[in-house]
């Protein structure tokens, strides 16, 4: 959708909000997962780890 806020903004703000830069780099992460990641999971996948995020 949009890497710049969901992933580098809030990875800024996580930060300054007081994580360390290895948490706060997992946050963003996290945020920007969902938007990398909406393929519905069906059939032969069902269960199995995705990861499309580059």
């Amino acid at each position: 959708m949009d890497i710049e806020f969901h992933y580098w903004i809030t990875g800024i703000i996580a930060f300054e909000a007081g994580f360390t830069e290895e948490e706060a780099k997992t946050i963003a992460y996290s945020s920007q997962y969902v938007d990398e990641n909406d393929v519905s999971i069906t059939g032969e996948f069902r269960g199995q780890y995705l990861n499309n995020f580059q």
